[in-house]
């Protein structure tokens, strides 16, 4: 990664423009699933936040009402400068 990310509040985030969304089982996979689909990610990305709310919420009640083990699912949101 060309920038070192930092975690953004909701507040900071009005300052930044969004990249993407990522749903994962970490955070790493969630970086790779970013890397993997954004172009340019590594040069682009400066921050981040861990939303509560999304497709994570919806992937782990659906487990959770087939009664399924799973470990929870988060969302990442990447931001870059405007």
């Amino acid at each position: 990664m060309k920038n070192q990310m930092i975690e953004l509040s909701e507040e900071e985030i009005k300052n930044y423009k969004k990249i993407g969304t990522a749903t994962g089982i970490s955070f790493g996979m969630c970086m790779f699933l970013a890397h993997k689909h954004a172009t340019n990610f590594e040069n682009r990305a400066v921050g981040f936040c861990i939303e509560k709310d999304g497709m994570a919420e919806m992937i782990n009640d659906a487990y959770e009402k087939a009664g399924l083990h799973k470990e929870k699912n988060i969302n990442v949101t990447f931001y870059e400068n405007n």
